[in-house]
């Protein structure tokens, strides 16, 4: 009796997964999908992470600006110190 509840279990089983491979196609679920668009990119290094791991952050042109490190940052304000100058000076009139 237990023997043949089990074997009706297992069949049942590897129905539904037929099934569902004819369906849909996939074998399995996946686990985990990494999701690209949480991911912001350094604009000094270009490395992707996570913002909530960003060292610094900058408002710029509208644009929220992340850096993995200090060192990023610095290096991103040397380049364009200019611009961050001429955008602080008020427009003469």
């Amino acid at each position: 009796m237990l023997l043949r509840l089990l074997a009706l279990f297992a069949i049942l089983w590897f129905s539904i997964k037929i099934l569902r491979f004819l369906i849909t196609g996939q074998k399995r679920k996946k686990q985990f999908e990494p999701r690209p668009s949480t991911l912001v990119q350094d604009p000094a290094c270009g490395v992707y992470f996570e913002p909530r791991s960003a060292v610094q952050t900058l408002d710029w042109k509208g644009e929220k600006k992340y850096f993995c490190s200090q060192e990023c940052y610095e290096i991103f304000l040397k380049k364009n110190s200019a611009q961050i100058k001429s955008d602080l000076e008020p427009p003469s009139p």
